[in-house]
């Protein structure tokens, strides 16, 4: 689910790439806390990459990123904590908070997983039901629903960077709740 979730939510010019961008960002934040070169040298490189591609992608785009473009964003979200975990002293909360970074992707994958399963309609065909698609029907704006969406993301991001940090994972818990 972690790997592809980024594929299937990449359905409006900039979303997956601006949401990436905020995510990104948050990796480089944890990994230069956690004093990781590795992980900030990996993750400032597919930043540099991400900035540069995301002027051609926003709305309207000029440059898609297709499926290996979003697999490799999945790619990076399951490398950086095993690369985090491998070299430095991390724990397996910290392991799980840093891979809670991009939730809107696995928690909207998940939603229209079970929504066509309680519709008994198949899981792989496409469908206007994910998150992006909703808000889009009530704002019909692209700029609205990505800003909605990268708002959202940026909430994540900060909840697992202030989790790692304070290693308070009660109050973490409780605000992922309210954001699901």
């Amino acid at each position: 689910i972690i790997l592809n979730s980024i594929n299937l939510g990449d359905g409006l010019d900039g979303l997956v790439g601006g949401t990436s961008i905020i995510f990104i960002i948050g990796d480089i934040i944890i990994a230069s806390y956690l004093e990781n070169p590795l992980a900030l040298k990996f993750s400032a490189i597919l930043l540099a990459t991400l900035l540069a591609f995301f002027l051609f992608n926003i709305f309207p785009a000029h440059c898609f990123m297709g499926d290996s473009g979003s697999l490799l964003l999945g790619f990076h979200w399951l490398s950086v904590p095993l690369i985090l975990y491998s070299h430095t002293q991390t724990t397996i909360t910290d392991i799980i908070i840093i891979t809670l970074i991009p939730t809107y992707f696995y928690v909207d994958t998940i939603r229209v997983i079970m929504f066509r399963l309680m519709h008994k309609k198949s899981i792989v065909l496409p469908d206007k039901n994910h998150m992006h698609h909703i808000i889009f029907k009530k704002t019909n704006s692209v700029k609205t629903t990505t800003l909605s969406i990268y708002i959202y993301a940026s909430l994540y991001v900060t909840i697992c960077i202030y989790t790692l940090v304070s290693k308070s994972s009660k109050i973490a818990i409780i605000l992922f709740i309210i954001l699901i």
